[in-house]
């Protein structure tokens, strides 16, 4: 049994070597684990996926929809109750970890890699040792990462799913094993398999994640201020609900007829607006998502796009869609995606925005 384990290792540091030399154009199904950590991870990915995914997961667990195993081989199921004992009996907490471990199988079969996802380990760390919390096995959270997209700062796209990061590996990894190696005696090892990989432009990543377009959301508010075209705009939006003040009645804004006796002008003070900026290879295209009509002391209910469109406000001969996207009126842009915008960027983002750039922001 000793003569065959030293056969294996003894295989797989040749395999090893022939992948650093550059020769290895085929290997065969290795188990791989990759440690990805959370102060790795760039802003300039718009995203990070060692900070999202635990916080997205863990009510789940809590919850009983996702089992949660004590490790790969899935022997004991680690209960609800159990896991809230492990964070605090180590004063650590599930949602926040330093490190999650990504367990996967790589193939290398003529220049074409392909891979596939087993799960994942969740550990913490404390200035006595390591933390596990547990596994998760992929094909249980499988149809939920294809569904939801990761959280994103102003530098992502909101349509990119759980699932698209995981198996594009768009996120900065480790390598800490390579079917028995782990690198322990050599971890320049780790590295050369990962560059060999990765920028080897020999060899190609067979993925099933197709290419779609990708989506930002910006959000800006319009102040009712002294600026000619602001103050055409709140002018010609006022003086539509006043001639339409049927538009104006809804019981959740707190609106009906005896509003109109107590305010019988009707003043708004800020305009919310929605855009949705789609990227794909024909170029960017802007379109409003939904705008909010704010008073003083109430605001009214979101109006989407076409709602906007079917009322037909319009402002200097214009629908009020089509005014709103030429921005040629002082506006403040509050939020990109996820993230909210601090005023003194406000400009730089605009100039981005009407010049058909892709919005990134240094942090």
């Amino acid at each position: 049994m000793r003569y065959l384990r030293n056969i294996c290792a003894l295989v797989l540091i040749i395999v090893s070597c022939k992948i650093f030399a550059g020769h290895m154009k085929s290997f065969d199904a290795t188990k791989v684990l990759l440690s990805v950590n959370i102060h790795q991870q760039p802003d300039s990915l718009g995203y990070n996926i060692v900070k999202e995914f635990p916080k997205f997961i863990y009510p789940k667990i809590m919850d009983g929809l996702i089992n949660l195993w004590n490790n790969p081989n899935k022997e004991i199921r680690i209960s609800p109750a159990t896991l809230t004992h492990i964070q605090k009996s180590s004063n650590t907490t599930f949602e926040s970890l330093e490190n999650l471990f990504i367990h996967e199988i790589w193939e290398l079969n003529n220049n074409y890699f392909e891979k596939s996802i087993i799960g994942f380990t969740f550990i913490n760390k404390t200035s006595e040792g390591n933390v596990s919390y547990g596994f998760v096995d992929y094909e249980d959270v499988k149809k939920l990462l294809e569904k939801i997209n990761i959280p994103c700062n102003a530098n992502g796209f909101v349509n990119i799913s759980y699932e698209e990061v995981f198996k594009n590996m768009k996120f900065n990894f480790a390598i800490v094993q390579f079917g028995n190696d782990d690198f322990k005696d050599s971890p320049l090892k780790s590295l050369k398999i990962k560059k060999y990989i990765f920028e080897n432009p020999k060899i190609k990543y067979l993925s099933d994640i197709k290419k779609k377009s990708k989506i930002k959301l910006v959000k800006f508010e319009i102040l009712n201020n002294d600026s000619l075209q602001n103050k055409l705009l709140f002018s010609s939006v006022s003086g539509f609900f006043e001639e339409n003040t049927d538009e104006l009645y809804n019981k959740e804004a707190g609106i009906d007829s005896n509003y109109f006796k107590n305010n019988p002008e009707i003043v708004f003070s800020k305009i919310k607006v929605t855009e949705v900026i789609k990227y794909d290879e024909d170029g960017i295209i802007n379109k409003i998502s939904s705008v909010q009509f704010v008073m003083e002391n109430l605001s009214l209910p979101y109006y989407t796009s076409d709602m906007i469109n079917k009322i037909g406000i319009t402002v200097n001969f214009k629908p009020l869609n089509e005014f709103l996207l030429e921005k040629g009126y002082e506006l403040n842009i509050t939020h990109v995606n996820n993230e909210e915008i601090q005023p003194f960027k406000s400009k730089e983002i605009l100039s981005k925005l009407l010049n058909g750039d892709i919005i990134l922001v240094k942090h």
